[in-house]
């Protein structure tokens, strides 16, 4: 037994020597140029014999149990036109790992590699027969799938360099040129059947791509497409770091343009989630990139215009399952950026910022925390800077906001312009974003623009209609600085401080509240003028045309300062005016709640006030001095009831400035009773009348005692 246990042993050993031995050798003869040119003879010529056309391959490098390397690999196809060409093909695959069901690719490495793949009208590609080829005959039915032996898939490296692919497809009028200077990845986790994907890094560089679609044939099958927007996708794909550089695409169709020329695109991915729909993002960088879209002109735009409808009309079908996607972007930055987009189905604009023809050039933004959901948008802006073709130039923009469904914000705002500096808060609040057209009155405003200042011309810009209208038209360059802070909801607006200067010296200082807006016949106003100062050239602007009468003189420079309190029909005021023409006290009371039965009083003070200068009549009127007081019900004259008196001081007229003239005066329901008393150096009398004014012609009964009288001074 003894004996019999050596013999097997040692019969044990050289059956595994030997076949260790016939895998060394196997390995060592693989490694000899003589066997690996048999080798590369031998499938050149199954592969020439099976697909009849041309095959050379240069060089097959073997290494055992992985490592396969092509070299100088060229197949023809049946036009004995290049199919596919290449310098170095290299596959590391562990083929013992197959033994056990598992293709593991090590490395893909492709190198200086041409493909020319293209359609007929027929739609047959050119390597079709090469399918064929291989084809054994009908398709077996297909068993149901062992999932305990399924081959598990994985991938760890994949390089490609000098790459040139070109595509021409008759069937879908496709016509594609790309050639790749590199690309590189690494797949740390490849699972098919769990559909798990980890991609640490991706990298990109020197690609040149030109792609140009035009009407497909006839002969082209319609798919219905497969909308795939409303559910989410049932994959884990975690991303790390795509770096994208020196990257040149130009994408042409009947319908549209793009032209892109990418310096750097940089982003790096914390966490993906496709089937929760959520995304977070830790950086993106845009540097140095060129980018320009047009679209066609109108008779190609419609058809597109159908098209895009029935695309949105897809993406925007009520989901099945999901809540929408929602992504938060760390940190963005955008260098040197020129973006281009012109819209040729319409007329560009002679003047102001065409939405629809646009050049942005040097754009540079730096963001942070942009967090985005389908309701909400929000992110701080630490600069944005850009210049428009139309002549907007933003020197610096920053701010932290926030868009959402109950409110919006701009906090911590600084909005630059070599005309406008726009700075501190802005806040908005609304019930809901559908309600605020049609309940305007219940937005809620928070706004601090102290130190700010805005010019015309960059309003010009954005609403280039307005520059027919004054001050645009007069003004275009003119600029106005506000400090001001307004608070509450446009029915009960609160202005604590508004202050405004502009044009050549009109400045404005004011406070107060405001209730009921946006119906200004509806709405109560105490405000306080703390300051209005002005000139007749700015009023001249200012004022819509035609509101002024032409019969009316505006004084050269005006101050006034005063209150006001209630509404158009009902308030109190107290206003004091300072003018080169004059000055003016005015208290006055009103209540006009009820038509035809309005009550008011009015206590009026005017000094060395230039009557004819004011109405254009100096030949006729001068300077003016009295005290006048008026309390009546009413602003019929036929029904009115009045007191009124007067106290002329001195007034110009004609030529002579009379002195020391007193009216006074009541009315009842048309009948009036009015007494005159003058006691003038030149002239002495008194006077005392009636009149009725509800007869169809007024009648006046008079009674005139002069005591003295001087024609000639007078």
């Amino acid at each position: 037994m003894k004996r019999f246990g050596r013999i097997a042993l040692k019969t044990l050993l050289w059956v595994t020597a030997s076949i260790l031995f016939l895998i060394l050798l196997v390995a060592i003869l693989i490694q000899i140029p003589a066997i690996q040119n048999f080798a590369k003879d031998k499938a050149v010529t199954y592969l020439q014999n099976k697909i009849h056309t041309k095959v050379k391959i240069g060089h097959i490098s073997l290494g055992l149990p992985k490592l396969i390397i092509l070299d100088s690999v060229y197949f023809e196809d049946q036009k004995k036109d290049t199919l596919i060409a290449g310098d170095k093909l290299k596959i590391d695959i562990s083929l013992f790992k197959l033994l056990h069901h598992r293709l593991e690719i090590n490395e893909i490495n492709l190198q200086g590699i041409t493909a020319n793949v293209n359609r007929g009208a027929d739609s047959v590609f050119n390597f079709d027969y090469i399918i064929k080829a291989f084809n054994s005959g009908p398709a077996k039915p297909v068993k149901p799938a062992d999932t305990a032996s399924a081959m598990k898939i994985s991938m760890d490296k994949i390089i490609l360099d000098r790459i040139h692919i070109s595509y021409k497809d008759l069937t879908n009028g496709n016509n594609v040129k790309f050639i790749l200077g590199h690309f590189d990845t690494r797949i740390k986790n490849f699972d098919m059947d769990k559909m798990k994907f980890n991609i640490p890094k991706i990298t990109l560089s020197g690609v040149d791509a030109l792609i140009i679609q035009t009407p497909a044939g006839s002969s082209v099958a319609k798919v219905n497409a497969v909308d795939t927007a409303t559910t989410p996708i049932n994959m884990t794909l975690n991303v790390g770091v795509i770096d994208l550089s020196k990257i040149k695409v130009d994408y042409r169709t009947t319908e549209m343009t793009a032209k892109v020329d990418l310096g750097k695109f940089l982003v790096e991915m914390n966490k993906l989630d496709l089937k929760n729909q959520k995304a977070d993002i830790n950086n993106i960088t845009l540097d140095d990139t060129k980018a320009a879209f047009t679209f066609a002109k109108p008779q190609n735009v419609r058809k597109a215009v159908v098209k895009a409808i029935k695309k949105l009309d897809t993406l925007v079908a009520k989901p099945q399952s999901t809540k929408g996607w929602a992504a938060i972007l760390r940190k963005v930055t955008f260098s040197n950026d020129n973006i281009k987009y012109d819209n040729d189905a319409q007329k560009p604009l002679a003047k102001g910022l065409d939405y629809t023809h646009m050049n942005v050039r040097n754009l540079d933004a730096d963001l942070e925390n942009l967090s985005y959901t389908t309701d909400t948008i929000s992110g701080k802006i630490n600069n944005l800077a850009f210049t428009e073709k139309s002549g907007l130039s933003i020197k610096k923009f920053h701010t932290a906001f926030f868009y959402g469904p109950h409110k919006s914000y701009l906090n911590n705002l600084y909005l630059e312009t070599p005309q406008t500096l726009l700075q501190k808060n802005v806040e908005i609040g609304y019930a809901s974003l559908d309600n605020i057209s049609n309940n305007l009155g219940q937005l809620r405003i928070n706004a601090n623009l102290d130190g700010s200042h805005l010019g015309l011309k960059d309003v010009l810009l954005l609403v280039p209609s307005m520059s027919s209208m004054e001050p645009f038209k007069s003004s275009p360059n003119a600029t106005f600085l506000i400090n001001g802070r307004v608070i509450g909801k446009v029915n009960d607006l609160s202005i604590p401080s508004l202050e405004i200067t502009g044009l050549s010296n009109t400045h404005i200082k004011a406070s107060g509240t405001m209730k009921g807006l946006p119906d200004v016949n509806k709405s109560y106003f105490d405000l306080n003028i703390i300051d209005f100062n002005t000139n007749r050239a700015d009023i001249a602007k200012l004022a819509p045309a035609g509101s002024i009468p032409s019969n009316v003189n505006i004084p050269e420079n005006l101050n006034l300062k005063g209150k006001f309190k209630g509404n158009v029909k009902t308030f109190t005021t107290n206003l004091i005016l300072r003018s080169s023409y004059g000055a003016v006290d005015i208290k006055a009371n009103m209540n006009g709640t009820h038509k035809g039965s309005e009550t008011y009083s009015a206590n009026i003070k005017a000094n060395d006030l230039d009557v004819g200068a004011l109405t254009k009549q100096p030949q006729m009127v001068g300077k003016v001095t009295l005290a006048a007081n008026i309390k009546g019900v009413s602003l019929d004259p036929k029904k009115a009831t009045l007191q009124f008196n007067a106290d002329v001081a001195k007034a110009y007229v004609k030529g002579y400035t009379y002195q020391n003239l007193v009216l006074k005066g009541t009315s009842h329901n048309g009948s009036y009773v009015a007494t005159a008393r003058m006691k003038d150096p030149n002239i002495n009398f008194s006077l005392d009348a009636k009149a009725n004014m509800n007869k169809k012609y007024p009648s006046v009964n008079a009674t005139l005692m002069i005591d003295s009288i001087n024609l000639q001074k007078l």
